[in-house]
């Protein structure tokens, strides 16, 4: 009899579960809504998995879902809303921003509660629900069974349901996330194939154009008339001559004029001259790598050292010695070996990249990039891609490149060095370094108060005063010729405003992947995909700018447009929020980065207008050196305003959170270590800090704005320039 009571009760029990397993194709521009009858003080809870069914096909897959109290109003403003309703048809909860949820409620009156799943908005995919409802489902039974047996029965029932269930919308989340993977595959793939092909096509561009250079293009002068009538009169002389000895005449007389000068008559064969350009076109393009991913990784590389205290460090130690010893290489290259100079410096820069590539901690990453900076080439760190990239470049310089005869080659060495600012080169770079280690030590490490950090400044202030004196006493030979910078104003507006817009800049460079990866929880390859429009806005800005300049021959309205265009979009990037949807984050980068493009490379081209040929390499390594060391000081001080930042929000929007967790924890680990009801809050609080960086931004571009007005108006009509890089 006991065996039958009990079959009885679990066939009840399959036909009545207490948890209720749904999967429905949720189509674009579609809702689709459930009801429970619940009677007074009934549990419900409703938990829910989104995911998408096409392979690859992985989009926006969030729900909106937030908790409303009963006659509260109501305004839906994203993509996709999960609501529950009351029989008075009054929202009992609504999220937002989420794939996936849990939510219990217990109902306040007798009656019919409705959840809906909506599609309406923006979504043109389709997407698969998985949700789950447990709780009472009314059964005209005694609550509590009188039998032990069949009280086991229904445990144990109710616990197969939940594994079923459970089981399912595992599924579903494992779709989701392979399908995401494939998804971020793919678009890595072809944007690689597209950064190929332009790569390619931009090579080949070059091997044409600097083939246009070589090309001899003479405009012929009375005295090449006569001597032209004079050889017409005397064939038989002229065809005695060799064709060895006739190149000889030509490159005699083409040089008498000009005695002194170095013999830049060497030039490559065409095959020589593309696979020359195509190795120095490798150096560049690890270079330009360089400046572009080493930002996106810095959040993971924060999360596998756990030294997010370090990140001013990553970005500040290249620049630091690629500030510092830039203007000693450009003596380097005019008084020593062309050849074996540039292979030193790709070999230096190949060492640094091996260390990076073998870090086995912060330490040893800084040290890599240090050495890597000094051969003004570190790569991205932790990959070994730069090696054979460098080998195919050294390869291609020590075999198709002839060195030509140089006027100081008589020069003893010590007259050579004596020609390089290394003393200056050595203060400079020793006091940066001490600014760099207060940045890096006040308000987090040490209180500012402390002597450690007052000692680094006071170090700073020392060490720059004496780089001061050393220049003035070099004079010309200085890192920073006085002669230069303090008597031409376009110069000295020049270097100030390449700095401050450096230092705005790197800010939102190395920081927009923290607001990727870390607020929005982003994979590094998506944040780099997502920071693209901020990269794009600025090279096309560069180019269409650098050609209308050219046709209308000035260059200072650029100024002012661009730094100005540059502060409003710094201003829009601060006000990113942690639910900020993709219109938003997108406009914002496009804004920033066409106002910073507009204007990038305007200090370089005016370097060139105002100063005479002998003085424009040095005035444009001054440009250089100032918008490399605004780039060394922005990510430093930037870093700084995001751990002081992030350590005194997070106890605002968490209960029981260690910040000192957060911060070891890296930017893309936070979930980890957060419970997930701290989880918003400490989103909150990294929003905050990635913000607040960002107005570090904002003043950095609006004095660049202002400096923008001391530009002399000047045309460059008539001028031939040659446009250096910039931020």
């Amino acid at each position: 009899m006991r065996f039958l009571t009990v079959a009885a009760l679990v066939a009840t029990m399959l036909w009545t579960e207490a948890v209720q397993g749904h999967n429905i194709l949720l189509k674009a521009h579609s809702r689709e809504c459930f009801h429970e009858e619940l009677h007074r003080d009934d549990k419900m809870t409703v938990t829910f998995q989104v995911g998408d069914r096409e392979s690859g096909g992985a989009g926006n897959l969030d729900i909106d879902f937030s908790v409303w109290l009963p006659r509260h109003r109501v305004q839906l403003q994203e993509l996709t809303f999960f609501q529950i309703t009351d029989p008075a048809h009054r929202f009992e909860t609504q999220q937002r921003g989420v794939s996936s949820g849990d939510y219990s409620f217990e109902a306040k009156m007798d009656g019919k509660y409705t959840y809906c799943f909506s599609n309406e908005h923006w979504s043109a995919n389709s997407k698969e629900v998985s949700f789950n409802v447990h709780g009472i489902v009314y059964v005209p039974e005694s609550d509590t069974p009188s039998d032990p047996l069949e009280a086991e029965v229904r445990k144990l029932s109710e616990l197969l349901s939940q594994v079923k269930d459970e089981q399912a919308y595992i599924v579903v989340r494992e779709r989701t996330h392979r399908n995401t993977a494939e998804s971020t595959n793919s678009r890595v793939k072809w944007w690689s194939i597209f950064q190929l092909g332009v790569l390619v096509g931009e090579g080949v561009f070059q091997v044409w154009w600097l083939k246009r250079f070589f090309e001899v293009k003479r405009v012929p002068t009375d005295t090449d008339v006569t001597n032209h009538t004079v050889n017409h009169h005397l064939p038989a002389e002229n065809e005695q001559q060799t064709p060895l000895e006739r190149s000889a005449s030509v490159a005699t007389e083409s040089s008498a004029g000009e005695p002194g000068e170095d013999d830049e008559s060497k030039y490559p064969g065409r095959v020589a001259l593309y696979l020359l350009t195509f190795g120095l076109f490798l150096s560049t393009f690890v270079v330009a790598l360089d400046n572009t991913i080493i930002a996106t990784a810095i959040p993971r590389i924060t999360t596998v050292f756990n030294s997010l205290d370090d990140v001013g460090w990553y970005g500040s130690a290249y620049l630091l010695t690629t500030t510092s010893l830039q203007p000693s290489f450009g003596k380097v290259y005019t008084y020593f070996n062309i050849k074996w100079t540039y292979i030193s410096a790709l070999i230096i820069f190949e060492i640094g990249s091996v260390l990076c590539g073998a870090a086995v901690n912060s330490t040893m990453l800084i040290i890599g990039r240090a050495v890597a900076g000094a051969g003004a080439a570190a790569l991205f760190s932790g990959v070994y891609i730069n090696l054979p990239i460098g080998a195919i470049a050294v390869t291609a310089v020590f075999f198709f490149f002839e060195n030509p005869e140089r006027k100081h080659s008589k020069l003893t060495f010590l007259e050579k060095i004596g020609q390089i600012d290394l003393l200056g080169a050595f203060f400079l770079i020793t006091s940066i370094v001490c600014l760099l280690l207060a940045l890096q030590w006040g308000g987090t490490t040490y209180p500012w108060s402390n002597s450690k950090v007052w000692g680094c400044i006071l170090g700073f202030a020392l060490l720059m005063i004496t780089f001061t004196c050393i220049q003035f006493w070099k004079q010309d030979k200085a890192t920073l010729p006085p002669r230069i910078m303090l008597k031409q104003r376009t110069i000295f507006t020049c270097a100030f405003f390449s700095a401050f817009l450096a230092l705005a800049l790197y800010a939102h460079i190395y920081f927009l992947p923290f607001y990727f990866q870390a607020v929005k929880g982003t994979t590094a390859e998506s944040s780099g995909i997502r920071t693209i429009p901020y990269l794009i806005s600025i090279t096309f800005a560069s180019i269409a700018v650098g050609g209308s300049i050219t046709m209308l021959g000035h260059y200072v309205p650029f100024t002012w447009s661009g730094s100005a265009i540059f502060t409003v979009g710094a201003g829009l990037l601060y006000t990113l929020k942690v639910n900020s949807g993709a219109g938003k984050w997108i406009g914002y980068q496009i804004i920033a980065g066409t106002g910073a493009g507009m204007c990038v490379q305007v200090p370089f081209i005016a370097v060139q207008v105002v100063l005479n040929k002998r003085d424009m390499p040095t005035g444009n390594a001054v440009a250089i050196f100032f918008n490399t060391l605004g780039g060394a000081f922005s990510v430093s001080i930037a870093q700084n305003i995001f751990s002081n930042t992030l350590v005194k929000q997070i106890p605002l929007y968490t209960h029981g959170v260690n910040p000192t967790t957060i911060i070891a924890a890296g930017a893309t680990h936070i979930r980890d270590v957060t419970p997930p009801s701290q989880l918003p809050g400490v989103l909150i609080a990294y929003n905050i800090a990635v913000t607040g960086v960002f107005i570090l931004s904002i003043a950095c571009a609006g004095i660049a704005t202002c400096l923008s007005a001391l530009f002399e108006w000047k045309t460059v009509k008539g001028k031939k320039l040659d446009i250096g890089g910039g931020a």
